[in-house]
């Protein structure tokens, strides 16, 4: 991966763990499933995965993380690529 991919899944992380943190308030997110029944944290997940997927700054670094890793799945986009440079 390179140099801005790593920056891309950097930021992306931060606005991850700034969700979690929001999301899980009275909590450490990490452990928060051993602190709350499941009829309390299945909602928080449930609203929380489209809002962090969704959100705006999330899609700008994982299309920028994406165009910046080659995938062999991804033969067009490779070919793309190497015509391109």
């Amino acid at each position: 991966m390179d140099q801005r991919a790593l920056h891309s899944a950097a930021h992306l992380d931060m606005i991850a763990l700034s969700q979690l943190d929001e999301a899980f308030a009275s909590h450490e997110p990490q452990n928060a499933q051993q602190h709350m029944s499941v009829r309390r944290y299945a909602p928080v997940l449930a609203e929380l995965k489209p809002r962090f997927l969704h959100h705006p700054e999330s899609k700008r670094f994982i299309r920028a993380m994406l165009r910046r890793t080659p995938t062999s799945t991804c033969r067009v986009c490779a070919a793309r690529r190497a015509t391109a440079s």
